[in-house]
């Protein structure tokens, strides 16, 4: 059990986590996608709250939740994070000791996943996002996610309709 210094050194040092995750990604085979990949193609009015980080690896993922977890661990001083496997087979989560909450997905890469690459870290693509939102909407198993799934997506044409449609010109 965590104690009330161990929470508050925790809390204090949140910012770091997503320093060393990115660190941990840049120039690599990783690719982010989820909100955060969505998050970091849209301008801010689109963007959703998220905290947690679903990172795909053609790696072992054991291994590099693992690698995060003590990189998370040597940036906060102490044992705050731990890496349990996922309910989906092939994922591993890495779990903040104090809050009991994930903070990192990573998943073997099975497929391909189309990405880009953005600050030296690959994020894909808003396409590949609606592909797997398609796929989940038509999915019975996943109606716990529709309404999140039917959100981001709707979010997601916002910004490609901005994004095609032609800027007015200044009229002088």
């Amino acid at each position: 059990m965590a104690t009330l210094k161990d929470a508050e050194k925790y809390y204090k040092h949140k910012g770091e986590l997503e320093k060393v995750v990115k660190l941990k990604l840049i120039n690599s085979d990783e690719i982010v996608y989820g909100a955060r990949a969505v998050n970091k193609q849209l301008p801010a009015y689109l963007r959703r709250h998220t905290e947690d980080w679903d990172i795909a690896t053609p790696d072992d993922p054991k291994d590099v939740a693992r690698e995060i977890e003590q990189a998370l661990d040597k940036r906060y001083g102490g044992n705050f994070f731990k890496v349990e496997p996922a309910q989906h087979k092939g994922t591993y989560k890495v779990i903040s000791n104090i809050t009991g909450s994930g903070v990192v997905d990573v998943t073997v890469m099975e497929n391909k996943i189309d990405h880009r690459r953005i600050g030296r870290i690959n994020y894909a693509t808003l396409d590949y996002q609606l592909s797997r939102i398609k796929a989940s909407l038509s999915d019975s198993k996943s109606k716990f996610r529709h309404k999140k799934d039917i959100d981001t997506r709707q979010r997601i044409k916002i910004h490609q309709k901005r994004s095609s449609t032609p800027k007015m010109k200044a009229v002088k």
